[in-house]
């Protein structure tokens, strides 16, 4: 299903407003593609790594040409559709993904002195076809249902490689350096990446899961990023950590900016400036108050005092007790 724009009437019941843009939940097809080409779609399988350099075809690079194949058709048929319906298609690319799209052409570029140009070209042709489907697809489902598609991907690679890991070892398990086993995942997917990407849309999803969930998804992670004694993996976690950190601090700060107080001490006219300073609104926001802008000019400087009435309506417009203004 596409999204669609509705032309809303006004209250005369005459003149159509400007047209609404909805919308809506993705399909069965859309859905299921989004899974399949963000798990990659998973190898089942060892393969040499020169395997590609001679032109060895298997049932799995079969499928992902399939997989593949049908996501370049959605995008097209997306983008026709679009086109020839006249229907709102805003890809708006902001810096990083104009920077994706310039080291897409590059990549596109290198094809010419690839050893193996074939399989440099598919691998570029992968990653537009991604590119493309992720901005179309959060453009008409919303950037919300992308994400939960994507946890919903990622949680799903994990049980494959907890599983796999004993049902099948050999698909997913390594020698690491020091002798110990690694759940690498080489069969899979990169179980160290799935399983950090998992945690970081997790932890950005935690409102819409219940308790036992959230922990049960946490705990089944963060194993299979620990056994997979992945560096990389426990890197970028650290580094998602540190932006939370960061992020979680500015939210304190400015909270504490908008809900400070003024100093007991000070006048009624130094806290409404106190107020009026943290809480970012205006000389023109305290109008209706008192009912002239000279009044507040004066209520400011101390040459007008504040009235009950007034300091009611002061504390209900910065959630204070009126008898800071008293």
């Amino acid at each position: 299903m596409q999204p669609t724009e509705q032309n809303s009437l006004t209250h005369h019941g005459s003149l159509p407003s400007k047209p609404v843009f909805t919308r809506q939940r993705a399909g069965f097809f859309a859905g299921l593609l989004f899974l399949l080409l963000f798990s990659g779609p998973p190898r089942f399988r060892v393969r040499d790594p020169t395997a590609s350099l001679y032109g060895e075809v298997d049932l799995s690079i079969v499928v992902s040409v399939v997989v593949w194949g049908l996501g370049g058709m959605w995008v097209s048929y997306q983008l026709c559709r679009a086109y020839y319906s006249r229907k709102r298609l805003r890809l708006r690319l902001w810096l990083p993904q104009k920077i994706a799209a310039l080291v897409i052409v590059l990549l596109g570029a290198s094809t010419a002195v690839s050893l193996a140009p074939e399989a440099t070209a598919f691998k570029v042709y992968q990653i537009l076809v991604a590119f493309l489907f992720t901005l179309i697809f959060a453009e008409w489902y919303g950037v919300e249902t992308c994400l939960n598609r994507m946890l919903l991907g990622s949680s799903l690679l994990c049980a494959v490689l907890a599983v796999s890991a004993f049902v099948a070892p050999d698909l997913v398990l390594a020698t690491s350096e020091t002798g110990f086993a690694r759940l690498r995942g080489q069969g899979i997917t990169e179980a160290g990446f799935a399983a950090t990407f998992a945690l970081v849309l997790l932890l950005t999803t935690r409102r819409r899961l219940s308790q036992p969930v959230f922990i049960s998804l946490g705990v089944c992670f963060s194993t299979i990023l620990f056994l997979s004694l992945a560096r990389v993996g426990w890197l970028a976690l650290g580094v998602f950590f540190a932006l939370a950190l960061r992020l979680l601090a500015l939210l304190v700060e400015d909270y504490d900016r908008r809900h400070a107080l003024p100093p007991d001490k000070s006048t009624p006219a130094e806290k409404l400036q106190f107020l009026l300073e943290h809480s970012g609104k205006t000389v023109t926001d305290l109008q209706s108050v008192f009912g002239q802008r000279s009044h507040v000019n004066e209520a400011l400087t101390g040459k007008r005092s504040i009235s009950a009435p007034q300091a009611r309506k002061l504390g209900r417009r910065f959630r204070v007790s009126p008898g800071l203004f008293l």
